[in-house]
């Protein structure tokens, strides 16, 4: 049988999967919404537009205020801040319809126009502020295309907008975003 050799390859040093070395206990995924939303992850929640992403997140909110169950998933209590394209007025209403309490923040429409880098990093480090404050277990963004520093199908835009989100969940902290 060939013997396989881990040597590099440029300044990668690609090791043979079958000698990995095996945790001694399996890290204990930290849900927030049980296999769907945990600690130190981005979730894509992707549907059609006006499909119901909001209102699905809506109902989520108000679980998050003391834990429980929804849709049949545990669910632990969390504190949030949506950074969301619809306005202050349109949140207002849908809160007053699903009462949410102060376990959630809300940036309404924080740009007037598609964010540059920049931008999008302060709003990053304004949810980093209130993670290291103790006051933050959940960033959502809703929706991808309004806070993308670029086009949706640019690969750069992306990475300009997951590369800093990883400050948030390497805290420990989850990150959702809703997508059409």
């Amino acid at each position: 049988t060939p013997q396989t050799i881990a040597r590099p390859i440029g300044p990668l040093l690609p090791e043979p999967m079958d000698r990995l070395e095996t945790p001694g206990a399996a890290e204990a995924i930290d849900w927030l919404w049980h296999g769907l939303i945990a600690r130190g992850n981005i979730t894509l929640f992707t549907s059609q537009w006006k499909a119901g992403k909001t209102t699905l997140l809506t109902g989520l909110l108000q679980t998050f205020a003391k834990g429980g169950t929804f849709l049949d998933r545990p669910v632990a209590p969390a504190r949030v801040l949506v950074a969301s394209e619809e306005s202050r007025a349109t949140w207002a209403d849908r809160v007053r319809r699903m009462p949410l309490g102060g376990h959630c923040r809300l940036l309404a429409r924080p740009f007037p126009r598609q964010p540059t880098a920049a931008e999008w990093e302060q709003l990053v480090e304004t949810a980093m502020e209130l993670q290291a404050a103790g006051e933050l277990d959940l960033l959502v963004v809703d929706p991808l295309a309004k806070f993308l520093p670029g086009a949706d199908t640019d690969p750069q835009a992306l990475a300009q907008m997951l590369d800093p989100l990883r400050c948030l969940t390497d805290g420990g902290a989850g990150v959702t975003i809703l997508h059409h």
